[in-house]
């Protein structure tokens, strides 16, 4: 498979009240084609900033330098402004882990969608419609028709992030950068949204990247997982080298922290005094 995404020596710093604050630190990081890869650590790790480093979607405050920033061939660090305008939505999109925050409670679904393919399509109104409820059914959203009329609100967590999704892929990304895409869901519809994703992956041959502190979305859906800590890359692999063979004391903590459903002896937290001590029950 060839390389997808090379990223060398990536520094962001936040600097406010002319105090600069490092949080990534000169991470490498490469993707292949037809991979889903998966980010993982806990918050504050640095996940969510890195991938927004390499859109450009940073506030003003952040300072952000690399060596080299590769896409598709496509040397990102060379590009100004518009051109990096044109890349975002076009050949890079990203949702995110609250689809009520990322869609306009004011404008219905359908106006989501038509503005989302006029802004990258040369297209008239009526076709936008048309696209945009291919889209939805493609997603899995019933009566796509229907549904392009209703608001926001009108749909539950799960629905209102297949929008997301369909509004990313309206332009038909090359990668699409999922940010926490299930945390604000139940179970069964974070598994739903995952299988979704997987399937777009397969048959409209968009990859992946998936940022999460959950392992075990990660066990169902990742080909290669990268593991952050404070600002850094400390691991990466395979999903089986990375979950059943971890070098890292960090990643060993990640698993280790994961509930295990198993019979036998458990341990409690005891308030004893002003401390906690475990209890095997």
């Amino acid at each position: 498979m060839s390389e997808l995404l090379a990223i060398k020596n990536l520094n962001v710093e936040f600097v406010q009240d002319k105090r600069a604050t490092k949080v990534i630190k000169g991470i490498d990081l490469t993707m292949s084609k037809e991979e889903i890869l998966a980010i993982v650590g806990e918050s504050g790790s640095g996940k969510s900033v890195s991938m927004k480093a390499l859109m450009d979607i940073l506030p003003e405050y952040a300072n952000i330098e690399a060596d080299s920033i590769l896409f598709d061939g496509k040397e990102l660090t060379a590009l100004n402004k518009n051109e990096k305008r044109k890349l975002r939505g076009n050949e890079i999109a990203m949702i995110f882990q609250d689809p009520m925050t990322a869609l306009n409670p004011l404008k219905t679904i359908g106006s989501h969608l038509v503005e989302v393919i006029k802004r990258h399509q040369k297209t008239s109104k009526k076709e936008a419609e048309k696209l945009a409820i291919e889209m939805l059914g493609k997603v899995g959203i019933p009566s796509p028709e229907r549904r392009m009329k209703q608001y926001p609100h009108e749909f539950s967590g799960g629905m209102r992030q297949r929008v997301l999704i369909a509004m990313a892929l309206c332009s038909k990304p090359k990668l699409l950068i999922a940010d926490e895409p299930t945390t604000a869901l139940d179970v069964t519809i974070q598994a739903q949204i995952l299988k979704l994703l997987k399937k777009l992956h397969e048959t409209e041959g968009m990859d992946i990247i998936l940022i999460t502190h959950d392992l075990g979305v990660v066990a169902s859906i990742a080909d290669r997982i990268a593991v952050m800590n404070s600002g850094k890359i400390v691991e990466v692999g395979t999903k089986s080298e990375v979950l059943y063979s971890p070098k890292h004391p960090y990643t060993k903590a990640l698993i280790k922290a994961i509930p295990k459903c198993e019979k036998g002896k458990r341990e409690r937290l005891v308030y004893v005094g002003d401390n906690y001590d475990e209890e095997v029950i």
